[in-house]
């Protein structure tokens, strides 16, 4: 598989930054990593040999850039207006610095833009901003809520960046509407615990709590047993299913077994 390191500098973010480019032609995929990773993470986590066969055939060929999340999302005591600007910068450098790049390397406009968690927020944030720079959004386990990580501070950056807020007040005749329309997105969200108001969700308390042995089906899902207190402190077993779709179906079987092994730790999965 050919593979490329490159590093070079970026005047909107005034210092070097590092992509990587698997493969040699076919449709480009921008890859954004989860939360504070690297350009190597796509790779470290698998993903590039789930895709290879795509990749060595020529009909895909993944980007995978870093982040700057230790500055603005993830620095969740620093000076908010100087995080959301950090954000900002990094989304001009993507807009009007990487895609550049990646049309001029692979000579192909219709680009697919994803990633998971904190990658899928990115995705989802540079296509909705973006909807012409990019033909495809697949977008797994992303947060679209600013909030989540800016609290009560609201600025107009915080705003531009957060996508629930924007979508709502985007006018019936804006024209990324049409664009949207004719784009393929793919968007899995985050499971949320729901209840009324007044009517607290015995469900949500356990899984909060830690106190639920659970079975996790589908993508992404996380699997736990609790087990029972013992000198003050719970032991709690975890086991994480893949979210990306190829990787899932292919270790389904293996992945099933060893849950199932898990849970007869404790003798508590009756056959």
């Amino acid at each position: 598989m050919q593979i490329e390191y490159i590093r070079e500098y970026s005047p909107i973010l005034d210092r070097e930054v590092e992509f990587k480019r698997y493969g040699y032609s076919g449709k480009p995929v921008l890859v954004f990593p989860s939360q504070d990773g690297n350009c190597n993470q796509y790779e470290e986590f698998g993903m590039i040999d789930v895709l290879s066969d795509f990749i060595e055939q020529g009909k895909i060929q993944v980007f995978c850039v870093g982040s700057v999340d230790l500055e603005s999302w993830s620095d969740l005591n620093g000076n908010p207006r100087y995080r959301i600007e950090m954000q900002e910068r990094w989304f001009e450098h993507i807009c009007y610095e990487m895609v550049p790049r990646i049309q001029y390397i692979s000579w192909r406009s219709d680009i697919i833009v994803t990633g998971c968690s904190m990658g899928g927020s990115h995705a989802g944030i540079l296509f909705f901003r973006r909807p012409d720079l990019f033909d495809t959004l697949i977008s797994l386990s992303g947060q679209f809520d600013a909030r989540m990580f800016f609290g009560n501070y609201m600025d107009d950056l915080v705003y531009n960046n957060s996508v629930v807020d924007f979508l709502k007040d985007m006018p019936w005749n804006h024209p990324y509407l049409d664009l949207y329309r004719q784009k393929n997105i793919i968007e899995w969200g985050e499971n949320i615990g729901y209840s009324k108001e007044g009517k607290e969700s015995i469900f949500n308390i356990e899984m909060i709590e830690e106190n639920q042995n659970t079975m996790a089906l589908g993508g992404g899902g996380i699997s736990k047993i609790v087990i029972e207190e013992r000198n003050g402190i719970d032991y709690i077993e975890r086991y994480v299913n893949p979210k990306d779709p190829a990787l899932y179906i292919r270790e389904l079987d293996k992945r099933c077994k060893e849950k199932i092994e898990m849970f007869k730790k404790e003798k508590i999965w009756k056959s």
